[in-house]
């Protein structure tokens, strides 16, 4: 069962990894999770929040999409077009067995250590190098 946001990266990266070009519209991919992950997503989670209009897990897929967009792992080459970058779909390729994104060490990426400057220096990715 899919909980706090941070459990709805992983499955996004694989929605998004078995995509034409990995790369598609937001709303196509919101579609695509439900119906890969509906049997994941708590009957909670459907319900409507007051402040955003939204059902609480698109909203859970709205934030660690902007997250994974943060760690080099999606990227949006223009306004709703969500697409896996190729270090993302490294990572998968390299953790087939994974439900949550882990860092070199171990350390799982979970809602505190997304936010932290730590995660910069975890995951090691080149990009990410050159800013050190």
């Amino acid at each position: 069962m899919l909980g706090p946001y941070s459990d709805y990266l992983v499955p996004l990266l694989k929605v998004m990894d078995d995509l034409p070009k990995r790369m598609g519209r937001g709303e196509d991919i919101l579609a695509r999770f439900e119906a890969q992950y509906r049997h994941e997503i708590p009957d909670h989670a459907y319900r409507l929040e007051s402040k955003s209009g939204k059902m609480y897990w698109v909203r859970c897929i709205y934030n660690i999409q902007g997250k994974a967009k943060e760690l080099d792992l999606i990227e949006s080459p223009s306004r709703g077009l969500w697409r896996l970058t190729e270090y993302g779909h490294k990572w998968l390729l390299d953790h087939p067995d994974a439900t949550h994104f882990t860092g070199e060490r171990g350390h799982t990426k979970t809602r505190g250590l997304i936010d932290s400057p730590q995660v910069k220096k975890v995951h090691n990715h080149p990009a990410e190098k050159a800013k050190l």
